[in-house]
């Protein structure tokens, strides 16, 4: 586990300023890459908010859904339906289509 702020990040938008945003903000949005470095993805039980297909949460940049043709019965996955009772990965469903060097991030 990374040291450091305990932020949620990850989501595949682009942070720029705008005139009308606060100068806070606008520091705030200059400082993104910095925090980004010392902040992780708190997952908890992955039930919520993470689309296990669309964000950015296993390492910074990966979007598996941009590397990767997801099969149609997963696609609107959440974290926690790829997952056993255990909190262990189902390799099952992932092996069969997911490359082997992303198996291994």
């Amino acid at each position: 586990m990374k040291e450091g702020f305990m932020l949620l990040v990850g989501r595949k938008s682009q942070h720029q300023n705008v005139a009308t945003d606060s100068s806070l903000w606008k520091v705030l949005v200059s400082l993104k890459t910095h925090v980004d470095r010392c902040s992780y993805w708190v997952v908890g039980d992955g039930r919520d908010d993470i689309e296990a297909w669309e964000d950015i949460w296993i390492e910074e940049g990966l979007c598996i859904a941009q590397h990767n043709n997801i099969p149609q019965e997963i696609q609107s996955a959440r974290v926690c339906d790829l997952v056993d009772a255990a909190g262990n990965w189902s390799w099952a469903l992932l092996q069969p289509w997911m490359p082997r060097d992303m198996q291994n991030c």
